[in-house]
């Protein structure tokens, strides 16, 4: 009897033993698992963008998420600002990172901003400053000097406008068809500016 006793206390002990170690398995599993977190692959198309002062540039973000918002802002907004929707202005010379954001995740594109090109000025000139007198029959070469900046343009597009009589012009030169006063307008447009300067002349 006592036997069979001892040995339905030995079975109940090892049950026992057995589900106290389970339960502690499953306890340390339990704490030690980790939970996954979502990417979703946010980049900027360009790594590097370089404009001028006041001039602006589309940034192009990419996530593999649709309809969701895109922070935007860039790390020194004296160099450079962004809009809401990612259009980057230049405001003084220098470099700034911009960012694109979407929760824990971020994107950076460095912009170089540079100082904006004066654009040199175009001029139109002539020895000729005093009003031109030529005799019937006379050829003359008013001698138009076409600058755009400091240097001579050579192939900048001459117009000559005639007013007044007894002068036309040919091939850029001044022909004194007959007695009388004109004045000759010369104009030279390039780039978006124009040059122009007055010649008076008298035919005799």
């Amino acid at each position: 009897m006592k036997r069979i006793i001892s040995c339905i206390l030995t079975v109940l002990l090892g049950v026992c033993c057995f589900t106290a170690c389970k339960g502690d398995d499953e306890s340390s599993f339990s704490s030690t698992s980790v939970e996954s977190i979502d990417t979703y692959n946010l980049h900027i198309a360009q790594n590097e963008v370089t404009l001028v002062v006041g001039e602006s540039v589309q940034l192009e973000a990419t996530i593999d998420i649709e309809n969701v918002y895109i922070f935007w802002s860039v790390r020194d907004e004296n160099v450079a600002t962004v809009s809401d929707e990612g259009v980057v202005t230049g405001v003084e010379a220098g470099e700034t990172i911009c960012y694109a954001s979407f929760g824990n995740e971020k994107a950076m594109c460095l912009v170089k901003v540079l100082e904006e090109a004066v654009q040199p000025l175009l001029s139109v000139t002539t020895p000729y400053t005093d009003e031109i007198t030529l005799f019937v029959g006379d050829t003359f070469d008013p001698l138009i000097t076409v600058k755009l900046g400091d240097a001579v343009f050579k192939d900048a597009q001459i117009e000559y406008f005639v007013t007044g009589a007894g002068v036309s012009v040919k091939d850029g030169m001044l022909v004194a068809d007959s007695t009388g006063n004109a004045t000759v307008t010369v104009k030279v447009s390039s780039e978006g500016q124009t040059a122009s300067l007055s010649l008076t002349v008298q035919v005799i």
